[in-house]
C-alpha cells in the first residue's frame, strides 16, 4: 500500500512539474524605459537647482522614466525652445513663472506668436516679492523716481508684477536706473551701496513667510533695512491697466524675517513651478507628479526656497485645472488636492 502512495505521489508531482514548466510566465508589466529633459534656467539660481533636484529624485525614484537637466536663460528661452522645436514637446518639461506661459498664450511680449498648449505641472516655489533699501529717505514706490534699482537678470519674467506696479500705479518706471544682475546679486548691490533699493524675495513656506540666504545676510548687518511694500492696491492698479492675472498680494507678519523687522510687508508673488506641452504623454506628467508628492521633504534639502514645496500647494502652480496637464490634474484629483491660488 506504500508503495503504490509513493507511486501516486510521484505521478501527481511529475504532472504538477510538467504543468509548472510549460505554463507561460507571466512577469510583471514593465514600463518601457523613457527619457526626459527639464529645461530649468540660470546655473546656480533656484530654479537651477529646483530643476537639478526634481531630475535627481526621478532619476533615483522612477523605474522607467529618467532625466537631465539642462541649463538655459530662463522662462522666456524655455517657452521659446517647446514654440520653435515642437519635436521637442513629447519630452521636455520647462520651469517656468506662472506669467510667462501666460504672456505666451496671448502672444503678448515677449512672444511674437501665441501658443498656448503649455500646461502646469507643479509648483516648485512660491515667492514674495517687495522692495528693500537702506535709504531712510525712500518711504514709498513713487520715491523711487530716479533711482538706482536692482533686479534680477533681464531674462528672468519673475519680476513682471514689480515691473508692472513700477510703471502703472508709481509712474517711476521709465526714470528708474534698472541693474538687471540677479536675485541674490542685487540684494549684494544693495548692501554695497551700488544700487538703491533692491528686489526682494523671500520664501513663501504654507502659512509662513522665511527670508531666503541674500535677505537673512542683510538683515544681519548693522545699517537699518527699510521695506516698499507692494499692496494688493498697487497690483489691481496694474492688473486693470494691462489685463494681466497679477496674484494678490501677500502679508509678511511682523519679525517673519528678522527680529529687526518691527512692522508687516506686502509684497506681491512669483509662482513658479514645472510646466510641459500638452503633448507629453500623460503618464508621464503623472509620475512626476507622483515623485514630487512622495518625496517632497527630499526638495527642502537642494534649496532654501524649495521649503514652500508640500504637496497641499503642488496644483498652486496655474490659476485653475483648465491651465493643468491632464496627467497632473488626474494626480491631483486622486489626492483631493485643490487646483489654482488666490
Amino acid at each position: 500500500m506504500k508503495k503504490k502512495s509513493n507511486s501516486i505521489f510521484s505521478g501527481l508531482f511529475c504532472i504538477i512539474f510538467t504543468i509548472a514548466i510549460s505554463a507561460p510566465v507571466f512577469a510583471q508589466e514593465t514600463k518601457e524605459k523613457t527619457s526626459v529633459d527639464i529645461l530649468s534656467m540660470g546655473f546656480g539660481g533656484s530654479g537651477y537647482v529646483a530643476s537639478f533636484g526634481l531630475s535627481d529624485l526621478i532619476n533615483k525614484k522612477s523605474s522607467w522614466l529618467k532625466a537631465t537637466c539642462i541649463e538655459t536663460g530662463g522662462s522666456v528661452e524655455n517657452i521659446k525652445t517647446l514654440l520653435l522645436e515642437p519635436n521637442r514637446r513629447k519630452n521636455t518639461i520647462i520651469y517656468t513663472s506662472y506669467i510667462a506661459p501666460y504672456l505666451s498664450s496671448k502672444g503678448l511680449y515677449p512672444f511674437q506668436k501665441k501658443y498656448e498648449s503649455v500646461k502646469a505641472l507643479s509648483l516648485a516655489m512660491n515667492i514674495m516679492a517687495f522692495l528693500s533699501t537702506l535709504d531712510p529717505n525712500i518711504k514709498s514706490g513713487k520715491d523711487l523716481e530716479g533711482k538706482r534699482i536692482g533686479f534680477p537678470p533681464r531674462s528672468s519674467i519673475g519680476y513682471l508684477n514689480q515691473q508692472l506696479v513700477m510703471q502703472h500705479t508709481w509712474k517711476v518706471w521709465d526714470s528708474a536706473k534698472k541693474e538687471f544682475l540677479g536675485w541674490s546679486d542685487c540684494i549684494s548691490a544693495l548692501r554695497d551701496g551700488m544700487v538703491d533699493a533692491a528686489i526682494t524675495n523671500p520664501i513663501i513656506a504654507g502659512e509662513k513667510v522665511l527670508p531666503n540666504p541674500a535677505m537673512t545676510e542683510l538683515l544681519s548687518g548693522t545699517q537699518k533695512t527699510y521695506f516698499i511694500s507692494i499692496t494688493d492696491q498697487d497690483l489691481e492698479i496694474a492688473r486693470k491697466a494691462t489685463g494681466y492675472p497679477l496674484p494678490k498680494s501677500i502679508i509678511c507678519p511682523p519679525k517673519s524675517l528678522s527680529p529687526k523687522q518691527a512692522e508687516k510687508i506686502e509684497g506681491g508673488r512669483a509662482v513658479n513651478g514645472w510646466w510641459a506641452d500638452s503633448e507629453l504623454p500623460d503618464e508621464i506628467a503623472y509620475e512626476i507628479c507622483r515623485i514630487i508628492y512622495e518625496n517632497y521633504k527630499d526638495f527642502w534639502t537642494y534649496h532654501a526656497s524649495l521649503k514652500g514645496l508640500i504637496p497641499s500647494v503642488m496644483a498652486a502652480a496655474a490659476k485653475d485645472e483648465s491651465q493643468f496637464h491632464p496627467g497632473a490634474a488626474k494626480f491631483y484629483k486622486e489626492k483631493n488636492i485643490e487646483f489654482g491660488f488666490k
